[in-house]
């Protein structure tokens, strides 16, 4: 159980992380579009290293563990864009039925994923 609590709180910092370094860097006149993507890529970093050393205390760092790490992400993130497009615009129901599936079924699947096959070796 504490290691899912340390995954959740590396996930909570990483969206923080991803929050500030967004308006940060839209107050330097950057456009939204590139604030956004180098502050995903700021999170990205900052959740794979966290994860990687604190919540699975692995302490590996190879091509192969970043991208099984980069898959696990992507499938999150694709996951979450399904919910949205399918609750929203195909059921035409609310968003908030949205989130409530992402926040319910994404973090434990990635949670799953990158404890039996990122970080497997050594979780």
């Amino acid at each position: 159980m504490i290691i899912f609590l340390r995954f959740l709180a590396v996930g909570g910092l990483a969206t923080a992380l991803h929050l500030a370094l967004f308006f940060f860097l839209i107050n330097l006149e950057l456009s939204k579009p590139l604030a956004n993507s180098l502050a995903f890529i700021g999170a990205f970093v900052w959740s794979f290293l966290a994860n990687n050393y604190y919540t699975f205390s692995a302490g590996n760092f190879s091509r192969a563990i970043l991208l099984k790490y980069a898959a696990v992400a992507t499938l999150g993130a694709t996951l979450n864009y399904i919910f949205v497009w399918v609750i929203c615009s195909w059921l035409e129901l609310s968003y908030y039925l949205a989130l409530l599936l992402i926040l319910v079924v994404n973090p434990p699947l990635v949670f799953v994923l990158q404890k039996i096959w990122v970080f497997k070796a050594t979780a």
